[in-house]
């Protein structure tokens, strides 16, 4: 994280992890500070890192296909619904791919479609109202039951989960939500 970006190691071999390279801020991507989730996915034969940035409230898209040279293709910066951009979780729905962001310090959740890597744009996104489980959201998986998509997000000052229909990602839904009771 105090680095500002990522790394890309191959583990083929996991008793000898071979660097092969890097994007840093300023020089591959511009909003790498303080990295905090990372995520990849394939489209159209290339490969892509979706990484989350703490500090500047962001995502940013990096072409890993050629490991030895990422580069940055595209970035969404949003103060409001990204604030405190931590960990993140891809999913498909329907022929799109989207990324479902936790706002650590906003406490939200964000829908960021990156169907096109070069034009990421925040498409829904459910905000912690009090009776949501989404006080410091940090971790969140993705899974689906009878076709509809749901998120599952841990909230951190909550100590619980949010279950949430995404099905529609244009319109996140809280389906649902536990606390710990100390029992």
């Amino acid at each position: 994280r105090t680095d500002d970006g990522i790394e890309i190691i191959d583990v083929s071999n996991p008793s000898n992890p071979i660097f092969l390279g890097r994007c840093a801020d300023g020089s591959c991507g511009d909003k790498l500070q303080d990295p905090w989730g990372v995520e990849t996915y394939t489209k159209d034969g290339s490969t892509y890192a979706v990484v989350t940035s703490n500090d500047e409230h962001s995502v940013e898209i990096i072409d890993i296909t050629t490991p030895s040279s990422p580069t940055s293709v595209g970035s969404l910066q949003d103060t409001t619904n990204l604030e405190g951009a931590s960990f993140l979780k891809i999913t498909t729905i329907g022929s799109s791919t989207y990324a479902v962001v936790t706002a650590s310090v906003g406490d939200r959740v964000t829908i960021v479609d990156i169907t096109d890597p070069t034009a990421p744009t925040r498409t829904g996104t459910l905000t912690d109202n009090g009776d949501r489980v989404l006080n410091a959201p940090k971790s969140v998986d993705v899974y689906t039951v009878d076709g509809s998509t749901y998120a599952v997000v841990g909230g951190q000052v909550d100590d619980g989960i949010e279950i949430i229909d995404i099905s529609d990602p244009t319109s996140p839904t809280s389906v649902s939500n536990f606390k710990d009771n100390d029992s």
